[in-house]
């Protein structure tokens, strides 16, 4: 075997560092050269995604995955959906819609940054609900008495061994 041959090289320059990828046929690769490939990658995708997207296609969204009445949302309800867990990538929470709700007291702030919504349907059952991280979104602190449409996703909370039933917002619309 000669001196030159492709596997001495690898380990020869392995082992003083002077490249940092091999492609698939043995090829050293130094890490200056995939940067600039990256960046060149990054910079066509981000020319064509332009040409392709418009604003509205870069505006979030939620996919509710069903509308319920606030009647049909309930504590049998919630511990029906804890059969389905564990929710992560491959088993996401399903993730509801309810109009027509009312805020029945002033949202509480909680550790300046959470609301603690007391809500209710058309019956006047009280739901509890909480919306994490929302006390900086300019205008979306909902009214006392105001109708809302809310999509969230419903959960258990248990405190003091007390185990209830809280809708976790992820959007709220003041209708």
């Amino acid at each position: 075997m000669s001196s030159s041959s492709p596997s001495r090289r690898r380990v020869y320059l392995m082992r003083h560092g002077a490249v940092d990828y091999f492609l698939p046929d043995g090829t050293p690769l130094r890490s200056d050269r995939v940067r600039l490939s990256v960046w060149q990658v990054r910079r066509r995708l981000n020319a064509h995604a332009a040409s392709c997207l418009t604003e509205e296609d870069l505006e979030p969204c939620i996919n509710v995955d069903l509308e319920l009445r606030a009647e049909s949302v309930t504590y049998q309800l919630a511990m029906a959906l804890r059969a389905l867990e564990p929710f992560g990538a491959g088993n996401p929470c399903p993730v509801f819609c309810t109009r027509g709700l009312r805020i029945l007291s002033e949202p509480q702030v909680i550790k300046e940054r959470h609301l603690k919504l007391r809500l209710a349907g058309q019956q006047n059952r009280p739901l509890e609900a909480i919306w994490f991280n929302c006390v900086d979104s300019d205008g979306q602190t909902p009214e006392v008495k105001g109708s809302i449409e809310l999509a969230y996703t419903i959960e258990t909370n248990v405190w003091n061994d007390e185990i209830r039933m809280q809708l976790n917002v992820q959007d709220l619309k003041c209708s």
